[in-house]
């Protein structure tokens, strides 16, 4: 790509959208458990930002002071390459599976072609936009509260047939922002619950049994937070539990 000094909107949007890992190492992300849009998207910004900065140092005449500094640089660039292909063959499986799962319309003609033609600015605007116009069939809740909902529908063989099956409580932001679903699996009766004072913790319980029982599904904030993840995680959780108790 040409150096320019305009943003490209995809940087900002992506930028955007990872602004709370901002400042985080992959590993201090990984530790957290955080996942999901947040953390790729700040991947994707800091992968393009930073090519672009090193790109600007090596004009420098004393960027590098030896072949072997060159040599690491370059290999560095090629490793980047040859992840980047490989990040884009994934972009096409997870287009492929948000069609699957009747989230979004099918991939666009000529899109594997696109990813796969020469680098440049006109290119990467392309994809965003093609992409863009990609209509969305069920698009993701984007709140807790929102994600709960969605979780309890598509578990609804498993829902508790009651009126205040799901509840929530608080406002997006305050500590005390939690909600539940109730559930029963085998004969027993579960809470699919969510706590946004503990990192947005997800988990099912048995409360109030005594002692209880809790089955930790991961962190998952109101921009990572996807009904059919969630409720996959759910029956899979449930169902480990139910085997290991017969």
């Amino acid at each position: 790509m040409s150096e320019t000094t305009t943003r490209a909107a995809w940087l900002e949007l992506l930028e955007g959208w990872g602004r709370e890992c901002a400042g985080s190492t992959p590993e201090e992300l990984d530790d957290l458990g955080v996942t999901g849009p947040e953390a790729t998207s700040w991947y994707a910004f800091c992968a393009a930002d930073y090519a672009e900065q090193l790109a600007g140092a090596l004009a420098s005449p004393w960027a590098l002071h030896t072949p072997e500094q060159v040599g690491a640089a370059a290999a560095a660039l090629t490793a980047v390459q040859l992840h980047a292909e490989r990040a884009k063959r994934r972009l096409l499986d997870l287009l492929a599976a948000m069609a699957e799962r009747g989230e979004a319309g099918p991939v666009p003609p000529g899109l594997p072609e696109l990813l796969a033609a020469a680098p440049s600015e006109e290119a990467a605007d392309r994809l965003l936009a093609e992409l863009s116009a990609v209509p969305l069939l069920r698009p993701v809740p984007g709140t807790l509260a929102g994600a709960l909902r969605g979780t309890a529908g598509l578990l609804g063989d498993l829902l508790v047939p009651e009126e205040d099956a799901v509840e929530v409580f608080g406002e997006p932001g305050e500590p005390d922002h939690q909600g539940w679903a109730r559930l029963r699996h085998e004969g027993k009766e579960w809470r699919l619950y969510f706590h946004s004072h503990d990192e947005d913790e997800w988990f099912l319980d048995d409360f109030p049994a005594e002692p209880g029982t809790r089955l930790p599904l991961g962190s998952f904030s109101a921009a990572a937070a996807h009904p059919a993840q969630l409720a996959g995680a759910a029956r899979s959780a449930l169902a480990r539990w139910a085997a290991g108790h017969r």
